[in-house]
């Protein structure tokens, strides 16, 4: 079937892009976001992770299929837990265990991780709530809208114990 067939594409371009990341000399690569949960579909793209000594970021086609690298020095990875979905990151390449470390201190953290996703939503929603009493009539409403998307985004956050989701995404949503 042709879903079959873009699944293995998709595989393709994964396997091309990591096998391309190797050859430069990168040893701890993991998948991110949509295809790591298994919740990914024919459009989604793939986010690839990798430890690095500077924080950059690649973008490329391969295959076909948009694929995005986050290079990301392990000490701005332990900084920024909150920020990175750790928890759901499929490994690929883990050399020093380094990936394993980050997993086992996220696990170490999560209910204080939960409770500053929960506190930083707080305080953004109580933000655009003053600024919906300000302005013109159409950034009232937008500053509403914001809130309302937040809140309803709250167990997204709780469920991937990341607060920093792409907007755009559930703003399609709601």
């Amino acid at each position: 079937t042709q879903g079959h067939r873009m699944a293995l594409s998709r595989q393709g371009a994964l396997a091309a892009m990591v096998q391309a990341l190797r050859a430069r000399g990168f040893q701890n690569i993991a998948v991110l976001g949509s295809m790591a949960r298994g919740d990914d579909s024919e459009g989604s793209d793939i986010d690839l992770w990798v430890l690095d000594e500077h924080a950059h970021r690649e973008e490329r086609m391969v295959e076909h299929h948009p694929i995005t690298v986050i290079f990301e020095p392990v000490e701005l990875v332990r900084a920024n837990l909150a920020r990175i979905e750790v928890s759901h990151a499929r490994v690929l390449f883990d050399a020093g265990g380094r990936f394993a470390a980050l997993k086992r201190l996220f696990r170490r953290q999560q209910s204080s991780l939960r409770r500053a996703i929960i506190a930083g939503t707080h305080d953004e929603v109580n933000e655009l709530l003053e600024d919906s009493t300000r302005g013109c009539l159409a950034s009232r409403l937008l500053s509403l809208r914001a809130a309302a998307v937040r809140v309803a985004s709250l167990p997204t956050y709780l469920a991937t114990n990341v607060r920093d989701p792409r907007w755009r995404h559930f703003e399609t949503h709601y």
